[in-house]
């Protein structure tokens, strides 16, 4: 699906900036009588359409269903519905492609370094969106990204597998959210991308903790036999 926004020169109040990471929205935007009739849904999916002409610094933006449900929890249903009422509030304009085309497409070989760490060629030789760059934003401490992305771009070609490895790092910042772990202990970004089909394992974290919890116990022990 292709969008249009209509007017989008209101929004985008930084002409000068080639990738500007926010738009301008009038604070009288919801009386507006075209947007009347907007459900909540419907306003999620303007506000996801302008996100994304934002990101391209362009009015016309093609919408993939498969990112929209990812990273915004919009179906195709409800993008669908609240196109209808933007079209006749004249807010876009829509050209639908069809349905292939809105998950998969052919790499480009000059492919834009952003959307890089969003894409990747599965063994067909086509593109499935995997947006690598919000695991490296989930991972708590700020190390080893490129050698880590490119890691794991290297072995993650599909959907199950993103998914698993988000699960595993979901797994990894909850247990060592949980021991207050400071960052400045926790391994590279890298590092974690070359073994984290072991979290995915549900008695790893607690594998460590005990070994920690041993550990404590230990030096503690020690501790109290020196003073005695």
């Amino acid at each position: 699906m292709r969008v249009t926004i209509v007017k989008w020169e209101k929004f985008n109040a930084r002409k000068d900036v080639l990738r500007c990471h926010w738009f301008r929205i009038d604070h009288d935007i919801f009386e507006n009588r075209a947007f009347y009739d907007l459900e909540v849904s419907d306003w999620a999916v303007l506000l996801y359409f302008l996100c994304q002409a934002s990101k391209e610094s362009s009015a016309t933006v093609d919408i993939h269903f498969e990112h929209a449900k990812r990273v915004a929890k919009l179906s195709k249903a409800l993008i669908e519905s609240a196109v209808k009422k933007l079209q006749s509030s004249q807010f876009v304009h829509v050209d639908v492609t069809p349905p292939s085309a809105l998950v998969t497409q052919t790499c480009s070989t000059q492919q834009d370094t952003t959307e890089q760490d969003k894409t990747e060629q599965n063994n067909n030789g086509e593109c499935v969106f995997l947006d690598f760059e919000s695991l490296y934003q989930k991972y708590p401490r700020k190390l080893g990204k490129s050698a880590g992305l490119r890691k794991a771009k290297s072995e993650i070609r599909s959907h199950e597998d993103f998914d698993l490895l988000s699960k595993a790092l979901d797994r990894f910042c909850t247990h060592h959210k949980e021991r207050k772990t400071e960052p400045e202990y926790l391994p590279y970004f890298s590092t974690f991308i070359t073994s984290w089909r072991d979290w995915l394992d549900p008695a790893t974290g607690s594998a460590i903790s005990q070994r920690q919890s041993i550990s404590e116990m230990i030096l503690g022990s020690e501790a109290a036999h020196d003073v005695a």
